[in-house]
C-alpha cells in the first residue's frame, strides 16, 4: 500500500483537488492532528476537528495518521489514546509514536505507556494489522538493543 503525507494548512483547494487523483492512483492519503504547542497555528490542532474533517471528506482513501506524542501532548492519557484507536480504528492509516515531553524513544520515561499500549494493539484484531512508525529523537547514544527488546515483546 503506498501512503502519501500532506502537511496541509487547511483542507480546501488545491488541496482538496488531490483527493480524488491520490484514489486514482490507489494512494492512502493521510491527515494528522498536531498540538499546537508544537507547531502554533496549524490548523488540525483537535482529534475531534480530524474526525469532523475525515466525515465531511467521506472517502475511503483519507485516512488518520494517529500520532500518540501529539495526542499526549494535547492531554490524551494512554487509556485514552487506547480508546480513541479502538473507537476509529477503520479511520486510521498509520500509527505514529514518541514519548513525550520531548519527542524521545519510547523506552524512556513520559507520558505515554508503550508497553501498555502495544500490548492493546498486539491483541486487538482491529488494531494490530496497524503499520507503527518510530519518530523519535535519542536522549543520548542510540541503544538499539534495548529499543529491539522492548519492540520484540509485542
Amino acid at each position: 500500500m503506498l501512503y502519501a503525507y500532506f502537511f496541509l494548512t487547511s483542507m480546501t483547494p488545491p488541496y482538496s483537488a488531490l483527493i480524488p487523483l491520490l484514489e486514482s492512483e490507489g494512494i492512502i492519503g493521510l491527515i494528522e492532528v498536531i498540538s499546537g504547542g508544537v507547531i502554533p497555528g496549524y490548523f488540525l490542532d483537535n482529534f475531534l476537528k480530524a474526525l469532523d474533517l475525515l466525515q465531511k471528506i467521506g472517502r475511503e482513501n483519507i485516512k488518520l495518521q494517529f500520532d500518540s506524542f501529539h495526542l499526549n501532548c494535547l492531554g490524551y492519557s494512554t487509556g485514552d489514546i487506547i480508546q480513541l484507536m479502538n473507537d476509529n480504528a477503520s479511520l486510521i492509516g498509520y500509527v505514529q509514536v514518541a514519548q513525550t515531553p520531548n519527542r524521545t524513544e519510547i523506552t524512556s520515561p513520559g507520558g505515554v505507556d508503550y508497553e501498555k499500549l502495544f500490548k492493546h494493539i498486539s491483541a486487538s484484531p482491529k488494531l494490530s494489522h496497524l503499520t507503527i512508525g518510530l519518530e523519535f529523537k535519542w536522549q543520548s547514544v542510540p541503544d538499539y538493543i534495548q529499543l529491539a527488546g522492548f519492540l520484540d515483546k509485542f
